[in-house]
């Protein structure tokens, strides 16, 4: 599995817009691309910055979606919410996760777990001080 890490900057006053655009414009999109998994968004309180994990089944269909719809994706968001980008990192490192949710049937069991989870909350936490120092 890997994941596509995208910081960003939202314009004053978006991130209501922010939220309801990834979830019933973006993910729909994301929904159709081949090997995606699933999306995670963090906004920062006081909604001045956003961002977004993407997870893929495969770096080959990662790199296709960076290729084709992640233009579009960004097109609509910079044309009504995000002012610019913060970080951009595709593919930085293959992610294995180690817990599932009833919402990420897609998710691994078994003795991987342990490894998995390790991956994600390192994520998380990398997202989280990003967001504390801003």
């Amino acid at each position: 599995m890997f994941a596509r890490h995208v910081s960003m900057y939202l314009k004053p006053h978006s991130a209501t817009e922010f939220t309801r655009m990834i979830e019933n414009e973006i993910i729909p999109l994301l929904r159709k691309e081949k090997g995606f998994k699933d999306e995670i968004t963090f906004v920062v309180p006081g909604g001045t910055e956003a961002v977004a994990i993407s997870l893929w089944d495969q770096k080959e269909n990662a790199e296709a979606y960076n290729r084709t719809t992640y233009p579009q994706v960004l097109e609509l968001l910079l044309a009504r919410v995000v002012e610019g980008l913060l970080r951009f990192e595709p593919m930085r490192f293959p992610i294995q996760p180690s817990t599932r949710s009833p919402h990420q049937p897609w998710l691994f069991r078994g003795r991987e777990q342990a490894a998995r989870t390790k991956a994600l909350l390192k994520l998380q936490e990398a997202a989280g001080r990003r967001a504390v120092a801003a």
